[in-house]
């Protein structure tokens, strides 16, 4: 059975970036507008500048709701106050958007 993959994102060129990997890589991945009701296994993908919602503290409620998910945050390399953030409310992975594109193919596989 696929993963589940869930991405928070709402940057047009990013989205179109992530759709065109997963479906290279044979992934299907669901976009959210909130975090809110996510939960099993599965994989979230985060923007920390999504303005939809408040990236950090959406990754520390869904960690202490959720043992399973794995969450991945990605942002700019120069705001470091969100990256550390991101790390601190218990993201699995936290990398700059330069580093998130080099992996996302292999994220998505899983």
């Amino acid at each position: 059975m696929q993963r589940v993959i869930h991405v928070a994102c709402d940057d047009l060129f990013f989205r179109a970036k992530i759709e065109a990997t997963a479906q290279a890589a044979g992934a299907n991945v669901t976009f959210v507008d909130s975090i809110d009701g996510l939960e099993g296994d599965g994989l979230l993908l985060v923007d920390l500048n999504y303005r939809a919602i408040d990236p950090v503290d959406a990754i520390r409620r869904l960690k202490s709701s959720s043992e399973t998910m794995i969450v991945v945050a990605f942002g700019s390399h120069t705001d470091r106050e969100g990256l550390k953030g991101a790390q601190g409310a218990g993201a699995d992975q936290v990398m700059a958007r330069s580093t998130f594109v080099e992996r996302l193919p292999d994220l998505l596989r899983g």
